[in-house]
């Protein structure tokens, strides 16, 4: 029922261009997210993105709790960053860049393939700052 596809992606801080088809190198800036995008650009046009669980105002992955129950450490080198700030990694000030710079872009290029992107969190920090809009899941 499932496949698994390799992928290449662009180093984090530098996002690359964005992928037409899935044997091209896909976009990777500052969050996986970046490279979700891509992805759906290429296999899914014409789908609404719903995002679920994605706040970024916070240091705390909405499954935070599961994380500590977890028999191994899931911490990395973010985590520090992530405890000073009170918000992902991801949005956090990192080398000059962070995953808003570049939010544009890809709402654009998703906008290429008929995909529109909403977050299903009223008090997501892409909403509050109006990136995208709220939806709900239903």
């Amino acid at each position: 029922p499932f496949t698994i596809e390799f992928i290449d992606l662009y180093q984090y801080l530098e996002g690359g261009p964005w992928a037409k088809s899935i044997e091209e190198k896909l976009f990777h800036f500052r969050s996986s997210l970046s490279t979700v995008f891509n992805y759906v650009g290429i296999h899914y046009p014409g789908y609404t993105v719903k995002l679920v669980g994605v706040d970024l105002n916070s240091k705390n992955y909405f499954f935070e709790e599961e994380l500590t129950t977890l028999d191994f450490s899931a911490k990395d080198w973010t985590t520090a960053y992530t405890q000073k700030e009170d918000k992902h990694f991801t949005v956090q000030n990192f080398q000059g860049t962070n995953l808003l710079d570049k939010f544009p872009f890809m709402l654009e290029e998703l906008g290429k393939t008929d995909n529109k992107v909403v977050c299903c969190t009223p008090t997501s920090l892409l909403v509050e700052e109006n990136h995208v809009e709220y939806q709900s899941i239903v």
